[in-house]
């Protein structure tokens, strides 16, 4: 980690929270990271405790292993990013963290993701239109951006200036039919989709790509 302020620091720090649909986005995302990695179910209390001590310990420059959260079924991961959104606009102020960067991997269930991130979209504009969970003069701005068809971001600042950037890779169809039906059944083979391309890319650019990735081509996705 580079010398620098206390914010530059816990930026640089705060993209190893990753939130994944099921268990088979877990053992694939996992395996890219590495040994860093560690599992947590996706329970409310139980992943909430688990972000708050990661948040202590990034806020305090401790962290050494990078979360990723089994929300066990896409319902429940779609809940949880407004969950999120709810709930961190009071978590990072009392932490005096600027800025939370969350990654999440799930199924689009369909050829054109878009549809599922549109819908996510609507709830979460539900979500901050609703006065019983942000009264007007705590709305926070937010912005939806399509970077490419498979990948979106959510960028929410709330109005005690932290912020919240979530990075969605939505999964064209579904990850079961591109390594079963669609034999893309080794690391080496995934290789050759955008999408899954695109995700190597995420986690290389927020550092947390494993360096032997040459290393598990022939290893089966999960």
């Amino acid at each position: 980690m580079k010398n620098g302020s206390k914010s530059e620091r816990i930026s640089e720090r705060h993209s190893i929270i990753v939130l994944c649909e099921g268990k088979h986005e877990v053992k694939l995302t996992s395996k890219l990271i590495g040994g860093s990695a560690r599992i947590i179910e996706g329970k409310q209390n139980t992943k909430y405790f688990k972000i708050n001590d990661l948040l202590d310990k990034i806020n305090m420059g401790l962290s050494n292993y990078i979360v990723v959260v089994d929300e066990g079924g896409v319902e429940r991961f779609l809940y949880n990013i407004r969950s999120l959104i709810s709930k961190l606009r009071t978590i990072l102020a009392e932490k005096n963290i600027e800025k939370a960067i969350f990654i999440g991997v799930a199924d689009a269930d369909s050829p054109q993701p878009s549809n599922r991130f549109n819908r996510l979209k609507r709830d979460i504009e539900s979500l901050i239109n609703n006065p019983q969970r942000f009264r007007t003069i705590s709305k926070p701005a937010i912005e939806f951006i399509e970077v490419k068809g498979h990948l979106f971001k959510i960028n929410v600042k709330y109005r005690n200036n932290t912020m919240l950037e979530f990075i969605l890779l939505l999964i064209p169809g579904n990850l079961e039919d591109w390594v079963e039906k669609r034999e893309y059944n080794t690391i080496g083979r995934l290789m050759e989709l955008p999408w899954f391309k695109t995700l190597m890319d995420i986690l290389r650019q927020y550092g947390v790509l494993r360096d032997d990735i040459n290393n598990i081509l022939d290893d089966e996705p999960y």
